[in-house]
């Protein structure tokens, strides 16, 4: 049987960082800064010498620690949402920074998972693309404000600012566009992503940036890390509609969008949808259906390296 790793959990804020080595129950805390980090470097190196290194994922706090520890320390990003159901089964209810250093260490050791590959071309993406999607929501604020304002001097003010960012947001896709083309990795996954109707250059992208795992594991894998496995919440003699959770949230938002697209001018995404409503099924189930099946289209293409093929298309040529 193989041995168990030893898992330390750090948790993550903006100024410190609080580590729980379930091992031996060392625990410490230490500011982000520079002499913070050297100082979690040497200890790790001291208490915790060949153990993982568990973090949740935590809106970009991650990245931070990622970038301070690898490749000198193995680190792994775990979900949060999975961490604080696991602390709830487990009927860990006390929380601290530190204890819940130590929750995020048991769940890394009870679930054991890879660490992250230091890849600064998909880190830098990665980036390009958060800075796309905040800039995409900043502008659609602007623009709900905007309608709402009477005062032409304002409106004008308001217009004023969304042309300049839309401008930044043509900036930003470009430097997006530029960095795929320049990784023969990236551009390859990007032709045949590109190839599934529906599937645009943003979400091309951010799929690319945001799960490298995609063609490399199990569709049902793939699913729920978008957050499209539906799960059954039945008990005794109440039997609940199944329901979707977890996953990357910005994911699921693009695949929403490309699955709105997809029920329009997909040729095999269509009729699965009408089919579905045509069953009495609800619009968003049918859509979470189609989000399911987009995923599953798009692991498969990358996992065999073979662009999407228009079956009813070649059906047709057929007869």
């Amino acid at each position: 049987m193989a041995e168990k790793t030893s898992v330390v959990g750090i948790d993550l804020s903006g100024e410190r960082w609080d580590v729980n080595y379930r091992a031996t129950g060392a625990t410490a805390s230490f500011p982000t800064d520079e002499a913070g980090q050297e100082r979690l470097r040497a200890w790790l190196n001291h208490h915790a010498p060949g153990a993982m290194i568990a973090c949740e994922a935590s809106g970009g706090l991650e990245r931070h620690l990622v970038a301070v520890l690898v490749p000198a320390f193995q680190v792994r990003v775990v979900d949060a949402g999975r961490v604080r159901k696991f602390a709830q089964s487990a009927g860990l209810l006390a929380k601290t920074d530190r204890i819940d250093a130590g929750v995020i260490a048991h769940f890394a050791e009870t679930f054991p998972g890879r660490p992250v590959k230091p890849d600064a071309a998909r880190a830098a993406l990665s980036e390009w693309v958060r800075a796309h999607d905040g800039l995409v929501e900043a502008i659609t604020a602007l623009q709900n404000q905007t309608s709402h304002i009477t005062l032409a001097e304002l409106k004008k003010l308001q217009r004023a600012r969304i042309a300049a960012l839309q401008q930044d947001l043509t900036v930003i896709d470009q430097r997006i566009a530029a960095l795929i083309k320049a990784s023969p990795v990236f551009a390859a996954d990007a032709r045949l992503l590109r190839s599934v109707p529906g599937i645009g250059p943003v979400n091309v992208a951010r799929l690319i940036a945001r799960m490298p795992e995609l063609g490399q594991i199990s569709n049902r894998k793939a699913a729920a890390l978008v957050g499209v496995v539906p799960y059954d919440r039945q008990s005794g003699r109440r039997d609940r509609s199944r329901q979707i959770s977890g996953g990357r949230s910005d994911l699921r938002t693009g695949l929403f969008m490309a699955a709105l697209t997809a029920v329009q001018h997909n040729p095999a995404l269509k009729p699965f949808y009408e089919r579905l409503l045509a069953r009495g099924k609800e619009k968003m189930v049918a859509l979470v259906a189609v989000m399911h099946k987009l995923v599953v289209i798009l692991n498969t293409i990358l996992h065999t390296r073979t662009p999407w093929v228009d079956k009813t298309k070649s059906a047709a040529c057929a007869g």
